[in-house]
C-alpha cells in the first residue's frame, strides 16, 4: 500500500470522556509508511463542547464535522461522504469508546498487505471501567470472514465509491444499529473479500449498563432481532428460516450446558459461574432474538439510549 489516502472516521454522540479517550490514541498513531492520514469525528449532537473537545485534544489535526440529523446511520454516511471528498483510498472507522496501541494502524495495513483482502477488521479486547478483562481479543486470523463492524475496520474506498460499489448504511437501521453488519453483507454478496486480524487490537470499554445479566441478554436479543431481520431481507424467508433453526439448535445446547454449568459452578467459583450465566443469557437472547426477527415489521430502537459517557 503505497502513497494512499486513509481517512479515520470516528462517529459520536453525548460521550466526551469517551471520544477524549479515543482521540488521545489516535493522535499516538504510527502513520503506515507511503500513505497520510486524515481524521474526522461526525458529532451527531452536534455540540459546542464537543467541538471545542476535539480542537483541544487533536490541537486542530482532526476535522470536526457536525451532523445535525439525529442517527448513526447519517453519522456514518456523512463520514464516507467526506471521505470521498477527500479522495481516500482507504477508509477506517473506529467507535469512540475504543483506544488504539500505536501500531494499530500500521498492523491493519500489514493485514491488508499480507491477504490483499478489501476489509480488514480488527481484533476487540472488552473491558469494564474499572479496566478489567471481560472479553479477550480473538487470537486467531479469519480468512473468510462474513460479519463486519465498525468498530475497528479497514476498507477500500472502492465499496462505497459511486464508480464502485456505491454502498451506503441504510437510513433503516439508524436508530436500531448493525447497520455496519448489513453493509459488510452486502459487500461479501458482491464478492468483497473480508479478513479478521489478531495483530490489531482495538480496547472497548464497556459502561456499566452494559455488563448485568439481564443486559447481555438483552444486547444479543435485539442483535439478533435486527440480524434476522436483515437475513430476511438479503436471503428471503426460507433462506433466513435454514439459517436460524440451523442457529437455535446449536444455541439452545450450548444455552443449557451453560445455565447448568454455571448455577452448579457458582457454589464453588461465583467469578466462574457468572461468567458461564452471562453466556446462557446471551445463546438464549440469540435464540429469542433471531425467531423475533424473522416475523418483524419493526425494529429496536437501541441508539435512543446512550450508554457511558
Amino acid at each position: 500500500m503505497n502513497e494512499n489516502v486513509i481517512v479515520l472516521a470516528v462517529c459520536t454522540f453525548k460521550r466526551p470522556e469517551m471520544l477524549r479517550r479515543c482521540l488521545a490514541s489516535v493522535g499516538r498513531l504510527t502513520v503506515p509508511e507511503g500513505a497520510s492520514l486524515v481524521i474526522c469525528v461526525v458529532d451527531n449532537e452536534t455540540s459546542k463542547a464537543t467541538e471545542e473537545l476535539v480542537r483541544e485534544v487533536s490541537a486542530g489535526h482532526v476535522c470536526y464535522l457536525p451532523q445535525p440529523e439525529r442517527g448513526i446511520v447519517h453519522a456514518r454516511n456523512m463520514a464516507l461522504d467526506w471521505a470521498i471528498d477527500q479522495n481516500a483510498d482507504w477508509i477506517v472507522f473506529l467507535d469512540d469508546d475504543q483506544t488504539v496501541s500505536e501500531d494499530w494502524l500500521t498492523a491493519l495495513v500489514a493485514a491488508q498487505e499480507k491477504t490483499g483482502a478489501e476489509v480488514i477488521q480488527s481484533a476487540v479486547k472488552y473491558i469494564s471501567p474499572e479496566g478489567h478483562t471481560l472479553k479477550k481479543a480473538k487470537a486467531s486470523w479469519n480468512w473468510n470472514l462474513k460479519y463486519v463492524s465498525t468498530n475497528g475496520v479497514l476498507f477500500s474506498s472502492r465499496l462505497v465509491r459511486p464508480e464502485g460499489l456505491g454502498l451506503r448504511f441504510d437510513p433503516r437501521f439508524n436508530l436500531s444499529g448493525c447497520s455496519d453488519r448489513f453493509l459488510f453483507l452486502q459487500a461479501v454478496h458482491e464478492g468483497v473479500h473480508c479478513v479478521a486480524t489478531p495483530e490489531a487490537i482495538a480496547i472497548e470499554l464497556t459502561p456499566e449498563t452494559r455488563i448485568g445479566l439481564m443486559a447481555s441478554f438483552q444486547r444479543r436479543y435485539k442483535q439478533n432481532w435486527i440480524n434476522s431481520y436483515q437475513d430476511v431481507d438479503l436471503y428471503g424467508y426460507f433462506g433466513a428460516l435454514k439459517q436460524i433453526a440451523l442457529k437455535a439448535v446449536s444455541e439452545f445446547y450450548k444455552g443449557i450446558l451453560s445455565l447448568v454449568l454455571g448455577l452448579f459452578v457458582f457454589l464453588f467459583s461465583r467469578k466462574y459461574g457468572r461468567r458461564k450465566l452471562h453466556k446462557a443469557a446471551r445463546n438464549f437472547g440469540t435464540i429469542f432474538g433471531s425467531v423475533r426477527g424473522l416475523f418483524a415489521k419493526e425494529l429496536p430502537q437501541a441508539y435512543l439510549r446512550t450508554h457511558g459517557g
